[in-house]
């Protein structure tokens, strides 16, 4: 069984709306299941479209079972255990959060830690949308597609300088590791303001997201070089001592 993934760099259209595109496929017999594959979380919202009739599986509430032929997965906290049988093919977009809201007029709280069939929570327009994906040749007609879909049958962007999009804009794009305290004076609101804001966008509290974002971040610095320690880990990411980095990653 030989997996493939591969990312994808948003045009400057959609730089502030989606994250990263991404294919994986797995070559093999159709009957046979690839080892069991933790998914890390990286603090987007994601729309996972599958390409064919096979279905990845995923272990839920203590047994397997397929997704979706289009999922919709929300801020997860913890890795998903995936499995995927021959032949699967996946294409996945991975929405910056602040954005969308703005683009579907709905909100992700209710997808925290799960996941659901995205034409049961987005318009039903999204049909047509994951079809034409599917039919597409090419992954590279499906990123036209897409940037083509986006900016005309969505809503446009709104409050891009709200608190909320201020946040998570510096959680993500600075080198600082921010503390709940430190965040909410950089956007000028109250710790309690800040909660709440996190809470109804996006379905977990600031302290939350900024781990899974320093987590996100070392495990891209991990995959980058080999040219970095563990106590170097420590001291930059602001962990307390290497038993809690080590407890964060397991």
């Amino acid at each position: 069984m030989n997996p493939n993934y591969q990312e994808y760099q948003p045009s400057a259209s959609l730089v502030n709306i989606v994250d990263t595109t991404w294919h994986y496929s797995n070559e093999g017999r159709q009957d046979q299941f690839r080892e069991m594959h933790n998914f890390v979380p990286h603090g987007m919202v994601e729309l996972i479209i599958h390409l064919n009739a096979n279905r990845v599986e995923g272990f839920l509430n203590g047994h397997w079972m397929p997704f979706p032929e289009s999922s919709l997965v929300g801020i997860m906290k913890g890795p998903v255990i995936w499995r995927m049988p021959g032949q699967t093919s996946l294409f996945g977009i991975r929405f910056k959060p602040e954005s969308f809201k703005n683009l579907f007029g709905i909100s992700i709280k209710t997808l925290a830690n799960t996941f659901l069939e995205a034409s049961c929570f987005i318009n039903k327009d999204i049909n047509s949308f994951i079809q034409h994906m599917q039919q597409a040749p090419d992954h590279q007609t499906r990123i036209s597609l897409m940037e083509s879909y986006l900016p005309k049958h969505l809503l446009p962007l709104q409050d891009n300088g709200s608190c909320f999009s201020m946040a998570l804009d510096s959680i993500r794009n600075t080198n600082q590791i921010w503390s709940v305290h430190e965040l909410s004076k950089s956007v000028c609101i109250s710790e309690r303001q800040l909660q709440r804001v996190f809470k109804e966008n996006l379905g977990i509290g600031p302290k939350s997201y900024i781990r899974i974002i320093r987590f996100r971040k070392i495990y891209q610095l991990l995959h980058s070089t080999t040219a970095i320690s563990s106590r170097d880990i420590v001291n930059n990411f602001k962990y307390a001592d290497q038993a809690h980095f080590v407890r964060d990653f397991k």
